[in-house]
């Protein structure tokens, strides 16, 4: 399974685990719905997870900007702000 089957079924799984609604009670959309920069964000993190190289879409904006890149290092221990 690619980065792409694997962020559709990762955001499946997450939709299905809360119960396709958001932390505010609105209902998240569905797959064919989401906007291409949170798509390409669940392909880059499912390649993360999956620690597979990403190749970018052409017909997808990146994630950041170019100058505001996060370097990602997969064996960093993970902490969140």
């Amino acid at each position: 399974m690619g980065p792409d089957e694997l962020a559709e079924f990762g955001y499946a799984a997450f939709g299905t685990h809360l119960g396709w609604r958001t932390i505010g009670g609105e209902p998240l959309p569905p797959w064919p719905e989401l906007g291409p920069r949170i798509r390409n964000a669940l392909r880059v993190f499912a390649a993360v997870v999956a620690r597979e190289p990403l190749a970018p879409l052409e017909d997808e904006p990146p994630l950041l900007p170019e100058d505001d890149v996060i370097p990602v290092s997969v064996d960093a221990p993970c902490s969140a702000p």
